[in-house]
């Protein structure tokens, strides 16, 4: 341990001083200090009127937001749910004291109630309206004046919802605060930063935060300033293109085999509408988690609707083709010439020539002289062409039919592919 008596007079004077120097500059209120603090600095306070010395004087409110979560978006109610907290700052010209009279006491909690604080009112409310602030809170006053007041809560607000390119949209929703009953020459609202706080947050499972703002809407002399937090949230599409757009995907291209499927088996038709029924499920399943409105409408809705509709041409093609193979009768003239005209029908069967004067020598070991006994002539003949039936009908449709509905469905999901390229920075980032 140090000991003052074992030094000199000069050594241990600089150390005197500073011991003093810490002592007066140390916290060392007691209970009694701190209630005098509040009984003297709230004497002919008023809470209702602003703390400023010269009331021509506007008062400057500084404003910050520090995002902890995204709760939800629901694009059906077009509610956006956010918790957070919000930082607020201002200068109380009344409330000032010297912290040697009070212990060193620099800093005081005060009840909401009993100071004046900004009524901050989120202005694009989803249910009411409402100031930001309970009596259970506390402000902290500095002995400069300097408040500091950090209200925490569940903000819920109205944003209007662009399914154009759902399930890979990007949504921005904003949260509106001003002043109430102030006008903007009385109560400045002034950003802390460019964007919100995003150090503590922490991620949604359904939602990505990609990017943060804060606008600053000044008002007049009839009309507050407000202050605009702004989140632009992409939707984590990859829930959605597991469970939506490859089954319908794989649907639209099973739903072509049926014209692969034999007549004789008797499930072309069961098979068909299965495909049809379960595409209007799956447009069903997307309508229920889109908003009911028109606009704008969803690209993957039109894509479920074309969908929706080959299936449909296709099931109706199934039992007329099913009507044409199980007919009776010969095929009318119309129908052959316009099978001969496709299949390039009699190419198939040209006339096929035998040489003349064909001779044929006996294979008789007897007859040495090698002279043939018989010379036949075969005049041309060509190769009888078989009858068109109802059958033959019936598979020429299938693979006419076929091929439409295959060159059909790739075009359906190309165009839908480029109108989702033309949103690659939202859909395949």
């Amino acid at each position: 341990m140090l000991k003052f008596g074992t030094m000199g007079p000069a050594v241990a004077f600089p150390f005197v001083l500073l011991l003093v120097y810490l002592c007066s500059n140390s916290y060392c209120a007691t209970y009694d200090d701190s209630v005098n603090l509040m009984d003297k600095v709230l004497d002919g306070y008023v809470s209702r009127q602003r703390p400023v010395l010269d009331q021509s004087h506007g008062i400057v409110v500084s404003l910050g937001f520090y995002l902890l979560t995204i709760q939800d978006f629901d694009e059906v109610a077009e509610k956006f749910s956010a918790y957070g907290l919000l930082y607020i700052t201002w200068s109380d010209q009344v409330i000032t004291w010297d912290p040697k009279d009070y212990g060193g006491a620099y800093s005081a909690l005060f009840k909401l109630s009993d100071v004046w604080y900004p009524k901050l009112v989120l202005t694009n409310p989803y249910s009411k309206l409402s100031d930001l602030g309970d009596d259970w809170m506390i402000v902290r006053i500095y002995n400069s004046g300097y408040t500091s007041f950090v209200p925490g809560a569940v903000f819920d607000t109205s944003c209007s919802a662009d399914v154009t390119y759902y399930p890979f949209d990007t949504q921005t929703c904003a949260l509106d605060f001003n002043v109430w009953g102030y006008v903007g020459t009385e109560v400045y609202l002034i950003p802390f930063l460019d964007e919100v706080d995003t150090t503590s947050f922490t991620e949604n499972g359904e939602w990505a935060l990609d990017s943060t703002s804060v606008t600053r809407i000044p008002g007049g002399l009839s009309t507050s300033d407000t202050i605009r937090f702004s989140f632009s949230i992409k939707r984590k599409s990859t829930f959605l293109i597991i469970n939506v757009i490859l089954p319908i995907v794989f649907m639209a291209v099973i739903n072509m085999l049926v014209f692969l499927l034999p007549a004789e088996s008797g499930e072309r038709l069961s098979y068909s509408v299965t495909v049809l029924l379960a595409l209007a499920v799956f447009m069903t399943l997307v309508g229920d988690n889109l908003p009911k409105t028109s606009e704008p409408m969803p690209v993957l809705s039109y894509y479920l609707m074309i969908l929706l509709i080959l299936s449909t041409l296709m099931t109706v093609t199934t039992i007329f083709n099913l009507n044409i193979y199980f007919k009776k009768g010969q095929v009318p003239a119309c129908w052959r010439r316009l099978y001969r005209i496709i299949f390039c029908f009699p190419c198939r069967f040209r006339k096929k020539k035998i040489h003349k004067n064909n001779k044929v020598y006996p294979n008789d070991c007897i007859n040495d002289s090698k002279t043939p006994i018989e010379t036949v002539d075969i005049s041309d003949r060509e190769e009888p062409e078989p009858e068109i039936t109802w059958q033959d009908l019936s598979v020429a449709v299938d693979w006419i039919a076929l091929a439409v509905f295959f060159v059909g469905t790739i075009i359906v999901n190309a165009v839908f592919l480029v109108i989702l390229a033309k949103n690659k920075d939202v859909a395949f980032n």
